[in-house]
């Protein structure tokens, strides 16, 4: 029963506020009714429930030795029947030729038997004998027949329900013979309706004996039977898979009732039979102690809110009462007025906390008035406060203001600076071609015209000063390569490293057979990049690792790639590619550690140019290629240990893994 219900109120908000709203009596009545139904409810539900397990547990426990006693006679018939047949099957072709009427003799003793046959494995009749029409005996497909085929592969069989043309029923059975023919028999029902009629229980408890199919074979009622009735809508009867299993539960039957049922397996068989109750008299025992229980409660339930009620209103809401008079007086002005209620309980108790409440407010009252002009004058400060507290706001504001256009008139200044800087470089670069092509030029005309005349020492000048030239050119080439990384780049389109590597190495053939240097190329990735410039790259990289090598090994420089993977969320998503990788390792000299930042800057050399020619420019070249594609290059190195150049390109950037 609903509590909401009980009350009158359609909804849980509406109960709340009645409640809030109501006087105290009626709160408590509500609160009692609240605590006192859902705990009769949660018994009576218990006690049911244990009354009708334990009813369906006696009945199915009953349904069972019924189910099982019907099983038992039903197998114990058929194994006779198997018996019967096992022994004709014993009759050789020789035997039923010598005495034509041995089975009509076997036939007369059982009387459940209506018709006998005996045939060879091909299905050539070697004897029969009948009480009444062949049937059997007749059938011109008799090789094809399910009971002919399952019995001659070995297999007893024992079919389901048919009729005659006598109306008639009867079922046919067949056992395999030891020559390898076949033993049938047309057998009567009847005899398994007089079993199945034999069993009753309880008022409306039956048994009845059904195919896997659902058909029923065996019932009290034999109409049943000769009307064909099938429960194939219940699949959970066909579902019995082995001898002695059984299942339980409940459903509707061919008559539409809802029933309590039992099912057991008959062994070697295709048989079920089935044990069923309507559900009505296996619960009829609940349902009387369900009543029972509450019409019980109820006369329970009043009783205990009737004492339960007298008592609140004697202890708790007359006390009450003269409390809420006591405040109202209080309320009014009346502050000499007290609340003596007399009792020692906690009722008691809240009065003389409310009478010394009272005391407590009028000392209080004084002292309020006394820190309500304290905090008059705080309130002043406080407003004085503010208002300074606005002004610095206002003038912060102005500053910051002031601040972000100082800013951004220097970014448009740096962005102005940045653009000549690199017109200027361009520029210059081109400017100083032509006086260092001019003074070549003049240098060698001065060794092809004046060679004679020069001495020694002034071919040494013209020697020094065509150095100095072509190293100036050199100079103003790496240059003009660092400033174009940015000025004349390209864009960005799929790039295969691969494809780049072979081409940089195919460019520097003749420099490693005069070092006699190899270089060895992994598998790559194919990355969304300016070409021209990742050839730039793996060229400068590369030539550095031959440049730089010992001079007692051979140089060899290894390019390696591979994908960076991490978890994405801090560990908490799958692995994902955050970017490509590659490496360039070379054998050579190498660095100190504390130089793998320098390298990289214009200009900076670890070793004279005596030792190893070179502007100092390439690597810087490298970086910022490698900064305009959104990557990292990094260098490691221990002093004759040789140097690794490692390469980041991130996610982005790829396109397509190694193979």
């Amino acid at each position: 029963m609903n509590t909401v219900a009980v009350l009158g109120i359609s909804h849980p908000l509406a109960l709340a506020r009645r409640l809030r709203n109501s006087s105290l009596r009626w709160q408590i009545l509500s609160l009692l009714l609240v605590v006192f139904v859902p705990m009769s409810l949660l018994i009576g539900v218990g006690v049911y429930r244990f009354i009708a397990t334990n009813e369906k547990a006696t009945w199915q426990a009953r349904q069972q030795e019924v189910a099982t006693y019907a099983g038992i006679v039903v197998h114990d018939f058929i194994v006779r029947l198997q018996d019967y047949l096992l022994l004709a099957g014993s009759f050789d072709r020789a035997v039923l030729a010598q005495d034509p009427d041995l089975l009509d003799d076997y036939l007369a003793q059982n009387p459940a038997v209506l018709e006998l046959i005996r045939t060879d494995e091909n299905g050539q009749l070697l004897g029969s004998a009948r009480r009444e029409q062949a049937l059997l005996s007749d059938m011109f497909t008799l090789p094809q027949a399910q009971w002919f085929t399952e019995a001659r592969a070995g297999h007893p069989h024992f079919g389901g329900f048919q009729v005659s043309s006598r109306d008639e029923p009867y079922l046919i059975a067949s056992v395999p013979s030891g020559d390898g023919g076949v033993v049938a028999a047309r057998v009567r029902l009847d005899i398994l309706w007089d079993v199945v009629k034999q069993i009753q229980f309880g008022k409306t408890g039956s048994a009845y004996v059904i195919t896997r199919a659902g058909d029923i074979i065996a019932h009290q009622d034999p109409q049943v039977v000769l009307a064909f009735t099938s429960l194939h809508h219940h699949p959970e009867l066909k579902n019995v898979a082995t001898d002695l299993s059984s299942w339980s539960g409940v459903y509707s039957n061919f008559n539409g009732e809802t029933v309590q049922s039992v099912s057991r397996a008959i062994p070697d068989t295709d048989w079920i039979v089935v044990a069923e109750i309507l559900i009505s008299e296996a619960e009829a025992t609940s349902r009387i102690a369900l009543a029972l229980f509450i019409v019980g409660i109820t006369i329970l339930g009043i009783a205990m809110m009737a004492f339960t009620y007298h008592s609140l209103h004697k202890l708790v809401l007359s006390p009450l009462q003269e409390m809420r008079i006591g405040a109202v007086r209080i309320s009014a002005g009346d502050h000499d007025y007290r609340i003596q209620l007399g009792q020692r309980d906690e009722i008691g108790q809240l009065a003389d906390a409310f009478d010394n409440m009272v005391n407590q407010l009028q000392i209080r009252n004084t002292e309020l008035s006394l820190k309500t002009s304290e905090l008059a004058t705080e309130v002043e400060e406080h407003r004085a406060t503010q208002a300074q507290l606005r002004q610095l706001n206002d003038t912060l504001e102005q500053r910051i203001v002031q601040r972000t256009h100082e800013l951004e008139v220097l970014n448009a200044e740096l962005t102005r600076s940045n653009r000549e800087l690199q017109e200027f470089a361009y520029v210059a670069s081109h400017d100083l071609q032509e006086p260092l092509r001019k003074i070549r030029a003049f240098g060698d005309r001065l060794v092809e015209r004046y060679a004679g005349i020069l001495d020694e020492r002034g071919k040494d000048y013209i020697t020094r000063m065509q150095g100095s030239a072509a190293r100036m050119q050199t100079l103003i080439d790496a240059l003009l390569t660092y400033s174009r990384v940015t000025s004349k780049a390209q864009p960005f389109a799929p790039t295969d490293l691969n494809q780049i590597v072979h081409d940089v190495i195919a460019d520097l053939d003749l420099r490693l057979q005069e070092v006699m240097g190899k270089v060895t190329v992994h598998q790559l990735a194919t990355v969304d990049a300016d070409a021209i410039q990742m050839r730039l790259l793996f060229q400068n990289l590369i030539s550095n690792a031959l440049k730089f090598h010992a001079l007692d090994r051979p140089p060899l420089v290894v390019i390696e790639g591979s994908w960076v993977r991490e978890r994405a969320g801090n560990g908490a998503g799958p692995p994902g590619d955050t970017g490509f990788r590659f490496t360039v390792s070379d054998n050579g000299i190498g660095f100190e550690p504390e130089y793998a930042e320098r390298i990289f800057q214009v200009f900076q050399r670890l070793h004279g140019r005596s030792e190893y020619e070179g502007t100092g420019v390439g690597l810087a070249i490298c970086r910022k290629i490698v900064d305009r594609h959104g990557g990292t290059i990094v260098a490691t190195s221990t002093a004759g240990q040789g140097a690794c150049f490692t390469v980041t390109l991130p996610a982005n950037r790829c396109m397509s893994g190694p193979e």
